[in-house]
């Protein structure tokens, strides 16, 4: 497969086109600056330089974690496509973070980085790619940040968790366990665990939701965090006999 020709600067396309639309191909970045994707020959689009730094010259880079038979082809870096989170430019940032899901495990050691970002809209967009992609690798990086100071971001994080059901639930327990003094931790787990509550993970959410709404939570919701916890190791435990 070979790269068409794309917009140069002086370009007349439409700035209410966006990366996202399939077929579209000339799209228009309006804070300026140019690098094409082409993501398996669906579409072409431009990225900010601004925020992207140094342009990457690996042409048709195999990003990791994507299987041969998506052919997922791609002329920027996982580095670029992070920074590209930062870009105030909709579309430059929107596209990032939906190839980014595409990506998926490949991707979710860079996006776990990004959460740490100390910028709002990073943290966000790294959060959500993850709660999309819903990798248990990642379930020890949303319980952390069910302590960000953003109620949205926190809101993500434990949707993410929500999505991983059983994988997220040990290292939930543990973050209850650690860090029962923080509320923001606390008003998280809740969250989890009034989601999961009624389904097959009833006994072990159970006793931890109803510490949770007891008095002295943050007392109490780490004792019955760790019975969990003990539970859930004891039963892999056994698994793995």
């Amino acid at each position: 497969m070979r790269m068409r020709s794309i917009c140069t600067a002086n370009c007349q396309c439409r700035r209410s086109e966006h990366w996202d639309v399939p077929g579209r191909r000339g799209t228009h970045d309006s804070i300026g600056g140019h690098e094409s994707v082409d993501l398996a020959g669906s579409h072409q689009s431009h990225v900010a330089k601004s925020k992207l730094g140094k342009r990457d010259q690996m042409m048709y880079e195999r990003q990791p974690g994507i299987s041969d038979g998506e052919n997922f082809l791609t002329t920027l870096s996982l580095d670029s496509l992070i920074a590209a989170l930062a870009s105030r430019d909709p579309a430059t940032y929107r596209h990032a973070r939906q190839t980014l899901v595409r990506i998926g495990e490949g991707a979710v050691s860079s996006l776990i980085t990004a959460m740490k970002d100390r910028e709002d809209q990073v943290r966000w967009a790294a959060t959500k790619a993850l709660a999309e992609i819903a990798s248990p690798k990642a379930a020890p990086a949303l319980v952390s940040v069910l302590q960000d100071e953003e109620a949205g971001i926190r809101w993500l994080a434990a949707e993410g968790l929500i999505a991983l059901g059983a994988d997220g639930l040990e290292p939930l327990m543990q973050g209850l366990v650690d860090h029962a003094g923080s509320s923001f931790m606390r008003e998280g787990a809740h969250h989890v665990l009034y989601e999961l509550i009624g389904g097959p993970l009833s006994k072990l959410v159970s006793p931890v939701l109803a510490a949770l709404d007891g008095p002295a939570p943050e007392d109490y919701a780490p004792v019955a965090a760790y019975a969990s916890l003990e539970t859930l190791r004891s039963g892999r435990q056994l698994e793995s006999i």
